[in-house]
């Protein structure tokens, strides 16, 4: 049996019939319908990563995302020996999370296998360390002024800003895997007599914890009175007055220009907001009066 195609006389009724060979080659003003080849299915390619990741470098916990072709029925991420869920999957785009099970550093393999266990060729990801701070050289700096500071810690070297707080970023050039000197800016806008102000640092592969690390800014001292206001050698001074924080010497001059020094206060000790340093007279200036210089 084949299929015919045949008209009318007059070439305006066209008909479509199954008939046989013989009766076709009868049949006038008639053609047979060719049927169409048949194929078999098209055989599945392997998905194939046309990119490089974007990023090509991370730390655990970034999104990452993948270029290719016939990702659509993708199942997994083979990242390193780690297998991956997608958070999403498209024909051309594959996006994951980097495990918490990724090295500490280092370069892995980034593949992808569909539902027919079908493997992607692999590219490369290199895996970077989060940062991490310990310290800094000082944690107390004038309001007004800021100054120099060294931040201690490990993974630096990728680091491109430390920020400072509210205060905002400072650009710097790492030489060091665990310190960096930056100048930390004035603080300009700060309420009350200390400022905390957390000190964090970021690197290509991420930011370091906030809270870990952290400057306190304050305001310049006032002296507003000494009780008592005289005495002699040995005598126990009260000075009360504002922004007495970090204060570090105390100094008593004399006429003759003669001084002591006393007294050492730390930083960060909530009582510093409303110090009162007591200190002793040096015996070798005798009875004076106390103005404080």
């Amino acid at each position: 049996m084949v299929l015919l195609c045949c008209r009318d006389d007059s070439g305006r009724l066209w008909r479509l019939a199954d008939t046989c060979r013989t009766c076709t080659a009868a049949t006038p003003h008639a053609a047979v319908v060719t049927e169409p080849l048949r194929h078999s299915p098209a055989a599945l390619r392997p998905p194939r990563l046309l990119s490089p990741t974007d990023p090509a470098a991370g730390c655990p916990g970034d999104t990452v995302q993948i270029d290719g072709t016939s990702l659509s029925t993708t199942t997994r991420v083979n990242f390193g020996s780690a297998a991956v869920i997608p958070t999403s999957v498209t024909a051309t785009q594959v996006t994951f999370v980097v495990p918490d099970s990724a090295p500490c550093a280092g370069q892995v393999s980034v593949s992808v296998t569909s539902t027919t266990g079908a493997t992607s060729n692999a590219l490369p990801f290199f895996v970077i360390a989060p940062p991490t701070t310990t310290g800094l050289s000082l944690t107390c700096l004038p309001a007004a002024t800021g100054g120099p500071v060294t931040l201690l810690g490990a993974n630096f070297l990728t680091g491109t800003q430390v920020r400072v707080g509210t205060i905002g970023n400072v650009a710097f050039t790492p030489s060091r895997p665990s310190q960096v000197n930056f100048t930390a800016p004035a603080n300009p806008g700060r309420v009350g007599t200390v400022s905390a102000q957390p000190v964090t640092i970021t690197i290509a592969g991420g930011t370091s914890r906030s809270g870990t690390t952290s400057i306190d800014y304050y305001l310049a001292p006032t002296i507003t009175s000494t009780a008592p206001t005289s005495g002699t050698a040995e005598d126990e001074i009260t000075i009360n007055g504002t922004g007495l924080v970090n204060v570090d010497t105390v100094t008593f001059t004399d006429s003759a220009t003669a001084t002591a020094a006393a007294a050492r206060a730390r930083c960060g000790v909530a009582v510093m907001a409303i110090l009162r340093p007591v200190m002793r007279i040096g015996a070798r200036l005798g009875a004076l009066p106390l103005p404080v210089l």
